[in-house]
């Protein structure tokens, strides 16, 4: 996957992603035990996600990311996505991700999943990790160190339905175990909004130094509250607020999609 980075390092320019703040990779991951970097918000498509990756294939390590299974039976696509570190999002698979060593001892999920593909706002961001568990007991299992990072502008990339229409599609989703929603993005296309991208690192967390997996999930939910609030004036969001699902929300205008 290497040989490939110059062509994927374009991509990460286009969006001019970074890592906030941009000493952070040094600073926080190392090579001698397992790392998740557990990131929101999902988006309509997950461009944060593979940015992010890239970058850490800049600085040495070959991560893995978990994504929902149809994304292995693509054609194509699936082949590709598996040559550079994609593994389907179930426990067996993401026990196996963290046994692994330096150069691939760090691995991306986006715990809000689905959920978050249907919270899509464009006046606050909106996160779902408050009602996931599941990566931290794994965490906790593997004594893995947990890394915050919020997605600064993935929720901005494509507009997609709100309302009854967005719910509809929503219940859909969920029977299907895949996305289902109506969308575009730049003048109607496919393609997406103009934005830039940045990964807002937060306080890493030591699941060894925590005795169970409620006090680690506390801890998680504050620390990506807290990668927002100190991140967002520097990539460009001073005002922005981030509400957790199930807090109140402010009313919204409906996208006539």
């Amino acid at each position: 996957a290497l040989r490939i980075l110059p062509i994927l390092r374009l991509g990460a320019k286009a969006f001019k992603h970074r890592f906030l703040p941009e000493s952070g990779v040094q600073q926080i991951f190392q090579r001698d035990r397992p790392y998740i970097l557990a990131v929101s918000p999902h988006g309509f498509f997950p461009w944060g996600v593979g940015m992010a990756l890239v970058d850490l294939m800049a600085q040495g390590f070959m991560p893995n990311f978990l994504g929902a299974s149809v994304l292995g039976a693509l054609p194509l696509a699936g082949r590709f996505l598996q040559f550079i570190g994609y593994r389907p999002a179930t426990e067996s698979e993401f026990h196996r991700c963290l046994e692994k060593t330096y150069p691939r001892n760090v691995t991306i999920i986006v715990p809000g999943g689905i959920k978050e593909m249907f919270c899509i706002r464009k006046d606050v961001e909106i996160s779902a990790v408050n009602l996931r568990t599941g990566f931290v007991r794994l965490a906790k299992e593997h004594g893995a160190t947990i890394v915050p990072g919020y997605l600064f502008g993935n929720s901005q990339l494509y507009r997609v339905a709100d309302g009854p229409v967005g719910r509809a599609f929503e219940r859909l989703s969920r029977t299907l175990r895949t996305s289902v929603n109506l969308f575009h993005g730049f003048c109607g296309t496919l393609l997406p909004y103009p934005s830039q991208l940045a990964c807002g690192l937060g306080e890493p967390i030591d699941t060894r130094e925590y005795d169970d997996v409620p006090s680690i999930h506390r801890r998680f939910v504050a620390n990506l509250r807290d990668a927002f609030d100190r991140h967002k004036a520097t990539y460009g969001w001073p005002d922005r607020e981030l509400i957790f699902v199930g807090e109140d929300l402010p009313p919204s205008e409906v996208d006539d999609l």
